[in-house]
Order: C-alpha cells, then structure tokens, then sequence
C-alpha cells in the first residue's frame, strides 16, 4: 500500500490547527488584552514568546492559562489510551524509541520544537496505521469503511468517524468549522484510488491525534 507521505500530513495538520504554533504562556495569543493601569490608563503588554528548546520556568502572566502537553515518556501511551489501541505493533515501538529524544523531556512551552512536532506526527502515524488493523478486525472507529476498496468512504460514514475520534482525544466533537475541513481535506487529499478507504482513514486519524486538541494536557 502506497502511504500519504509525511510531508502532506504535515501539510494538513498545519492548516487545521490554525498553524499549530505554540505562542506565549501556551495562550492564544501574543498581545494580552488592554489592562487598566493605577494611573487609568489602557495599555496593552507584549507577550513575547519563549525560544523552543529552552529548559527555565515559565512566567506566569495574569488573566492566562499555562499550557502543556505530554513529555516524551508518555507519548505512546498518551495516544494509544485515548485512541482505544490495545497493543501497538513493534513497528510502532520502535518508532517511538526512535523519536522520543525529539520531544518535549517535560511539556512545557518552552522546551517544544518543530522537530519534535514532527516526531509526534511520525509515532501518531503509526498508532493510527495499528487502529486501522485492529478496527479491519473488529470495526469500532472506521464504522462502513472498506480498507481494501478504491472509493472514498461516504461524507457521513467519514464525519461520523471524525467525531469518534475527536470525542476519544479531543474530549468533545468537532465544531461545524473543524467537521468542515477535515471532510474537505480528507476529499482534496485522497481521490478514488487504489486504498482510498485507507488512505483516507490514516490521513483522518493521523490529523485528529496530532492536533493540538489531542496533545494539551
């Protein structure tokens, strides 16, 4: 079977997590909301962001939330719990062994790269090879998709996918806006095709673990 490259995946997860930088406090933004100074004056405070890679404590900035996200150590277990993986293969194993020196030793902001970015959609590529096969075996999140066949599952069978996904590592379903583009995205990436039923479930999946919804602690 031909797999998406990683490249595309990248490509896909960047889009749909709004550039999935990491910013600031792990906040949304880099300028904080004007606050009323003693004087009553508004002035707005720049928030600059800390250097990936780094290994200091995090200052705390008031009116934000510190984000996280798991640190290497429990990567794979991170993404087989929440994605109902009974046994990763040893393929999987060694994919982790390989990249977890390329993520985060603590989660925090600070100390998250771009390497080791691409080390999590690399393990979460191969989690998500193993659901397909576990699910061809006992169909629980691929609900009507046939692994074998060269047409795209129907728009409902991959949206109803999609949200099983979401509510086991998102912790909710997707909103209209997420529903949207990952339908759209699974259709622009993956035509009727030799293994297109698979293709566009590795792709799916893949894009939902990797996601910053799945990574935050």
């Amino acid at each position: 079977m031909k797999k998406l490259g990683t490249s595309q995946i990248v490509l896909a997860l960047v889009l749909f997590t709004g550039g999935l930088t990491i910013v600031g406090n792990g906040c949304s933004r880099f300028i904080s909301e004007p606050e009323q100074s003693s004087n009553g004056d508004n002035n707005q405070q720049e928030v600059l962001p800390e250097t990936g890679g780094g290994n200091g404590d995090i200052p705390v900035i008031p009116g934000t939330k510190t984000m996280s996200i798991f640190y290497a150590a429990q990567a794979l277990d991170h993404f087989a719990v929440c994605s109902g993986l009974r046994k990763p293969s040893d393929r999987t194993i060694a994919t982790f062994d390989i990249k977890k020196g390329s993520m985060t030793s603590n989660g925090q902001v600070n100390t998250i790269t771009a390497g080791g970015l691409m080390a999590v959609v690399a393990l979460v590529g191969d989690v998500c090879d193993d659901l397909i096969v576990q699910d061809i075996a006992s169909p629980r999140l691929f609900v009507n998709f046939n692994m074998a066949g060269t047409t795209l599952p129907s728009d409902s069978d991959l949206s109803n996918a999609a949200a099983r996904l979401a509510i086991s590592c998102w912790s909710r379903k997707p909103d209209t806006q997420e529903a949207a583009y990952l339908l759209n995205m699974i259709k622009a990436s993956v035509s009727n095709e030799a293994n297109a039923s698979r293709k566009s479930a590795l792709l799916l999946c893949t894009t939902v673990l990797s996601s910053l919804d799945a990574i935050v602690n």
